[in-house]
């Protein structure tokens, strides 16, 4: 297998089935990434599970969070926009670990050490927040970028 070959666990199924061997939630290993993203452009934060990512890709990917951080969509949303580079950064170095809302808590917007996420909803709401953004992003300025960035409920 080449040495940078990736195996991608993405939810392929915001396009449906890729094709007819490849489902909804299929892993898909591919010995040349570039011919998966042909297929699906998707790349999930927080869940994107990548191994073996090439230092060209990985560059990609974060020239489409760093475009999505600069779009008029975004633009004035200093929060989002922490949020939206520190889950592409925790994907990207982390890959497979989903982040708990905890860590989103303390470490991107400074709350203290005794954060109870189940007392306050401030990530959960800022995460939706994110989401309405990408949808409009893609709708809208985003929707030839060549690489679809999707952030999971969960």
């Amino acid at each position: 297998m080449h040495e940078n070959a990736g195996i991608w666990a993405v939810a392929i199924s915001a396009f449906g089935p890729v094709n007819d061997s490849v489902g909804a939630f299929d892993t898909v290993t591919c010995a040349e990434p570039h011919v998966l993203q042909s297929d699906a452009r998707l790349v999930t934060l927080s869940y994107m599970s990548v191994t073996g990512v090439s230092v060209e890709y990985r560059a990609q990917y974060l020239a489409a969070i760093e475009r999505l951080a600069a779009s008029h969509v975004l633009h004035g949303s200093e929060s989002l926009c922490k949020l939206l580079r520190y889950l592409a950064e925790h994907s990207l170095q982390n890959p497979g670990v989903a982040v708990k809302e905890y860590q989103i808590a303390t470490e991107v917007f400074g709350r203290p050490a005794d954060f109870d996420p189940h007392l306050d909803s401030a990530i959960r709401v800022q995460a939706g927040r994110l989401r309405v953004k990408l949808t409009e992003y893609y709708s809208s300025e985003g929707e030839s970028d060549p690489v679809l960035v999707e952030l999971p409920k969960g």
